[in-house]
């Protein structure tokens, strides 16, 4: 049995699929839900938080999984001292993490060496460090990608 959860904030819809039968996908119903989404270009964010046994995964459920194209990926930063000082931050993108969003990361970064107003100098850089805001704000206008920080 599959229970579909929508958390319906200012701009996105996330849904999950969550699975009574923790060692199994529930291979019709599921296969029918992210098959729709590819056939109707849905870019939901989603996600399986009580996980998908490896062993019930086929090359057919990964690739309409890929096709569906879109991620979320939570991230925690724990203060040593003062959990009031926890973090929360949250990356969603439109296309799949592996190939479609990073291609498009790598463009955008391009685009932003060539075209932006950078404050560093040469030397090596991480993207972050070199292009910070500018690149952040290419990602989240052009790219399909969202980043959100909150206390956790």
């Amino acid at each position: 049995m599959n229970i579909l959860v929508l958390n319906c904030g200012s701009s996105s819809v996330k849904f999950q699929i969550i699975d009574t039968d923790l060692e199994r996908i529930e291979e019709d119903s599921d296969r029918q839900l992210v098959r729709g989404m590819v056939e109707r270009s849905y870019k939901l964010a989603w996600n399986t938080p009580n996980g998908i046994a490896i062993w019930t995964l086929d090359r057919e459920l990964l690739t309409l999984m890929k096709e569906s194209g879109c991620f979320e990926i939570d991230l925690l930063a724990f203060h040593p001292s003062d959990p009031a000082k926890n973090l929360r931050g949250c990356v969603t993108g439109d296309r799949d993490p592996g190939y479609g969003s990073t291609a498009k990361m790598l463009g955008e970064s391009a685009v932003c060496l060539a075209r932006d107003a950078l404050s560093v100098g040469g030397g090596f850089w991480t993207p972050a460090s070199a292009m910070g805001d500018a690149l952040l704000a290419r990602l989240q206008e052009r790219a399909g990608l969202d980043f959100s920080l909150t206390g956790a």
